[in-house]
This record gives structure tokens, sequence and C-alpha cells, in this order.
């Protein structure tokens, strides 16, 4: 892989599912449900690893400060991006498509959730370079653009909800999949 990947992590959710823990103040991806960190936390050190740019963060603009926060307690860095309003995933990856299209037409993006528990980080790395090397190798023409989708499917589902009533999280080992 000659291309870094731009990780995009998106954390704007308000985490209702998981009350009373979890609340619009404090929402999930901020509290350290799994170990002493958060899953945000988590995700912006899984994206630490070199065959990564540094990350956006996409976030509501109640929670910049919570963002920049956790971010100085863990020693990292982001571009931090604010949405005036919760607009759900889809217009938060259109802004990192174009964030990334301005940086280079050829930049590979990967977007991932804040909230997410992936306990394999060399299984992670592996899928994201096999991914951006995909995607890299179908790097549009200047005439045309494209998108590529890989996607994470977990090898282990969890019952419904995906959050226990306990408050345990049920995590999943994945696998890169570009069939389903």
């Amino acid at each position: 892989m000659s291309r870094k990947i731009l990780p995009v992590i998106m954390c704007g959710g308000a985490g209702t599912r998981v009350w009373p823990e979890s609340r619009e103040t404090m929402p999930k991806q901020f509290i350290a449900l799994i170990g002493a960190s958060s899953t945000f936390q988590d995700a912006v050190q899984r994206v630490g690893d070199p065959i990564f740019d540094t990350p956006i963060v996409i976030t509501n603009r109640d929670y910049r400060f919570l963002v920049r926060e956790q971010l100085e307690q863990i020693g990292a860095q982001a571009m931090i991006v604010l949405e005036p309003s919760r607009r759900d995933s889809g217009p938060a990856v259109a802004v990192a498509a174009e964030l990334a299209a301005k940086r280079d037409p050829a930049t590979v993006a990967a977007v991932f959730a804040a909230d997410h528990v992936i306990l394999d980080q060399s299984g992670f790395l592996s899928a994201c370079a096999a991914a951006a090397d995909a995607a890299a190798a179908s790097t549009p023409t200047a005439s045309a653009s494209s998108a590529m989708s890989r996607c994470l499917f977990p090898t282990l589902s969890p019952p419904a909800p995906c959050w226990s009533p306990r408050g345990h999280v049920w995590a999943a080992r994945f696998c890169l999949s570009s069939g389903r």
C-alpha cells in the first residue's frame, strides 16, 4: 500500500440506546464502557497505525469540547468537523467524501463509527489495507468519478438490541467481504 488511508470517524450520535449510562450530554461513544478508554478514544487509537493519515472526526457541535478533551487525554490529533445539527450518517459521509476529494481526488478514505468495538486490531488493519489497495487499484480517470464500498461484516451476530440489558457489549470478529 503506497498511499495512506484517510480515516473519518463519525461521532455525533446521541447514544440513546444505552440509557441510563449514556445520555444526550454524555453519549456512549464518550464513556468508558469497555476498558479504561471510551469507544471514541479506541477508534482514534485504532487508526493511529502508520497506514492511516491524521483522522477527520465528524461530530455534532454540542460535542466539540468532549472530542477535544478526549483527544488530548490520549495525545492524539485530528481535524474536527462540526455538524450544525444531527443528520445521521449520510451527510457525514458526504462531507467526508468532499473533504477527501479536495485533499486529492485519488484519496482513499475509510469511514468508521466511534462507538464500534473491534477487538482484533491486526485483522482490522489487514482488512483496511486490503480494501485500500482494491480502492486504489480502481482509481477513477479524470473524466469519471467512482465510489467503492468494502464492508466489514460481523462473524458473530448479537441478539437485538446490540446492547444487552446488563450493559454488556456484544463484540464481534469481522471479515472483509466484497460479496454481500
